[in-house]
């Protein structure tokens, strides 16, 4: 069976420069928030699905309506993905199969602390 990794999309422009140029992450990130950024997008890239991760202290929680993964950073800074298809993949109670996603999008990075729902 060939390997699926996950794919990563943005919810804005801003978010994919923030997470994609290191530059930007630190000039708006601490430095290790930075670093730990880059690790948990590495993490994400490279999990077969989003439960496998253990790193960031994972949790599920809510990002306005969806269903989301909160991953914590260093210095009170958090990132949050939620599913990126078209048909959101629901098991029998209908809540999201994580195992079955293969598409996240960034939708939240910030002050763990900061009003962001």
């Amino acid at each position: 069976m060939s390997r699926l990794e996950l794919e990563i999309a943005f919810e804005t422009k801003e978010l994919r420069d923030l997470c994609h140029h290191e530059a930007v992450s630190s000039a708006n990130l601490s430095t290790s928030a930075a670093e730990a950024l880059k690790k948990r997008l590495s993490d994400i890239h490279a999990a077969d699905w989003i439960g496998e991760i253990l790193a960031g202290r994972p949790r599920k929680g809510r990002w306005k309506t969806n269903e989301c993964y909160f991953f914590e950073l260093d210095d009170g800074f958090v990132l949050a993905v939620i599913p990126n298809h078209l048909k959101q993949r629901l098991n029998n109670d209908g809540q999201i199969d994580w195992s079955t996603v293969r598409r996240v999008k960034v939708v939240y990075l910030g002050e763990r602390n900061e009003p962001h729902r």
